[in-house]
């Protein structure tokens, strides 16, 4: 079997700018070096043929790679912990929260701006639309039961109250 190495360079960096966006970026020194009891061409070969497997997997997916995530900002005063997430144009009901184990989770889906019932068609358009996920470790002192979530003007506000913080309690060792 013999590979077309520009062909593959040309799919890879295809599929890089799929996922991000983005043109990759070149370098001239080579990232990790082979080491000296490698053999070069079995090496290639071998790697090669296991990024062409990921390329077609990846290449049969039926739902997009990408996924957006929406910016935060994070707060915390002495009484509560709080996220602002950016989720302009997303309906309440198209949200979902969960916080487990010191993780809160935000995901859901953003319309498509560029669906419109009136004949129009988008010529350019930078709008995010599809699914999105954002996850936020929260700090372990947070009373979870206390979790409450508001969507005003395009901004989810996502709020927890901290637990009291218990004195530092001593322990008298016992002596066997």
């Amino acid at each position: 079997m013999t590979f077309d190495v520009d062909e593959h360079i040309a799919r890879i960096e295809r599929l890089y700018r799929q996922i991000t966006g983005q043109d990759p970026v070149r370098r001239d020194v080579p990232l990790a070096p082979l080491p000296a009891d490698v053999n070069p061409f079995e090496h290639v070969t071998e790697n090669l043929r296991r990024l062409e497997w990921i390329i077609e997997q990846l290449e049969r997916r039926s739902v997009p790679l990408t996924h957006t995530q929406p910016r935060i900002t994070v707060f915390e005063d002495e009484r509560e912990w709080s996220c602002a997430t950016e989720l302009p144009g997303v309906r309440r009901e198209d949200v979902k929260i969960e916080l487990t184990r010191g993780v809160l989770r935000i995901s859901g889906h953003r319309p498509d701006p560029a669906d419109t019932r009136d004949g129009r068609r988008p010529v350019y358009s930078e709008a995010s639309s599809g699914h999105f996920e954002r996850t936020v470790p929260t700090p372990p002192y947070l009373d979870e039961t206390s979790l409450e979530a508001k969507l005003a003007d395009g901004v989810l506000m996502v709020r927890c109250r901290k637990r009291p913080v218990e004195a530092t309690r001593r322990v008298e060792i016992e002596v066997a």
